[in-house]
């Protein structure tokens, strides 16, 4: 029996996914004609229909859902094959493809690019960067053994481990009545022009900080989209936005000549970072990978520095 390209079942996985003719021609680096093209080929392989195609979406049928099941494995297998070849050639026993978000915690970040594996010693790790919804969808498409999101993934077919949580910080200016307080609350924020990441980078976050700010009373007058710490303060500087959400290290790096941090005092805005991998993802790298990685971040960790604050609140008697 003559098997079908490996093409033809990535198509038919990644539009099972996104459901849509344009973003996975985009996600396959392919046009949409080239994309009908393959599922088409595919079809007439099999002899029955896998997609039922509306005005907006498409609908992958029964016979479909099962076929991208045993898929997923298939096509898996075969990148890896080509990744331990390419890194045999290269020296090394196998290459670990690990994705992260922009937010990710230079700690974290450390403690990626320090793990040695005692069983497989010659591993060499590539690291990659890019938004949530990219890092997960290279992630079930085998692109990536694993990736460090910022939050958690909601997708059955995805294996999940948290890793960390920080809270997020409140840039403003020193002279900001905001400056005077110990730590915030999302409440205290309302009627101010904020600076926020944009939703993509983290779909969960960015629609939890929104949703609690309406509940709290803590809506935003204007909302300023920044992809950097560094964007984040120049526009508090221009006076554009009156404040900032950051991560630590974020703020940590910019909170300086004339800037001040506070923590957001609120557990269910934190900033979580989560190691996720293919729930069908069997190889013994990554499960080593996974279980060193944990084993480091839970090790007695040395005393934490203070934060830089600046001008610490006095707080004036009453």
């Amino acid at each position: 029996m003559d098997l079908p390209d490996l093409k033809l079942l990535q198509t038919a996985i990644v539009l099972s996914e996104v459901r849509n003719f344009s973003r996975a021609a985009k996600l396959l680096g392919i046009q949409q004609p080239a994309l009908t093209k393959r599922v088409n080929e595919l079809e007439e392989y099999v002899g029955f229909k896998l997609f039922i195609r509306t005005t907006q979406l498409v609908e992958p049928t029964d016979s479909c859902r099962e076929l991208v099941k045993e898929a997923r494995t298939s096509v898996l297998h075969a990148e890896r094959a080509i990744q331990v070849a390419k890194a045999t050639e290269l020296g090394a026993q196998a290459v670990l493809h690990i994705g992260k978000s922009h937010y990710l915690d230079p700690y974290l970040l450390s403690m990626l690019n320090s793990v040695t594996l005692p069983l497989h010693p010659h591993v060499k790790v590539e690291l990659s960067t890019a938004t949530y919804s990219q890092l997960e969808q290279e992630v079930l498409m085998g692109r990536l053994d694993m990736a460090v999101i910022s939050g958690a993934s909601e997708n059955p077919a995805i294996t999940q481990i948290e890793l960390s949580s920080s809270p997020l910080y409140i840039l403003m200016l020193e002279n900001s009545r905001l400056a005077l307080e110990f730590e915030l609350k999302i409440n205290q924020l309302g009627g101010l022009r904020w600076a926020l990441f944009e939703r993509p980078v983290n779909p969960h976050l960015f629609d939890t900080i929104m949703a609690a700010a309406e509940f709290q009373g803590g809506t935003p007058a204007l909302l300023h989209h920044v992809a950097t710490a560094e964007e984040a303060a120049q526009v508090i500087y221009n006076e554009m936005t009156d404040i900032a959400f950051l991560t630590r290290a974020g703020a940590w790096r910019v909170a300086r000549n004339g800037l001040a941090m506070r923590p957001l005092a609120e557990e269910r805005l934190s900033l979580v970072s989560t190691l996720i991998a293919r729930r069908d993802n069997e190889s013994k790298v990554v499960s080593e990978f996974t279980r060193v990685l944990k084993r480091k971040l839970d090790a007695p960790k040395g005393v934490q520095l203070n934060l830089p604050l600046h001008k610490k609140p006095v707080r004036k008697a009453s």
